[in-house]
């Protein structure tokens, strides 16, 4: 698995944690405009303060953090594009 995938797996789960957690409360909607735009600074929150000696292995790849919140922005925008369409046109 390629090592951006890898952070983006890890940053996302918080992040989905966060999202379902605001999703029971307020609702599916709700939890998908969480889950694309204040869930995934919880998730790189929550992984700086638990894996913050990771970085180094990314930087000995050739990522450096910049890069890899960058690509994770950009990734989730997408997902998040996807699953509100998604919310859009198949469940409303």
């Amino acid at each position: 698995m390629s090592p951006v995938l890898t952070y983006y797996r890890d940053v996302t789960m918080f992040n989905l944690g966060f999202s379902i957690i605001i999703g029971l409360a307020t609702g599916i909607f709700f939890s998908l405009i969480i889950f694309s735009t204040i869930g995934v600074w919880v998730g790189l929150k929550a992984y700086n303060y638990i894996y913050s000696n990771q970085y180094y292995i990314y930087y000995n790849l050739g990522y450096s953090k910049r890069q890899l919140i960058a690509k994770i922005l950009v990734l989730n925008t997408f997902i998040s594009l996807l699953l509100l369409l998604l919310y859009y046109f198949v469940i409303k």
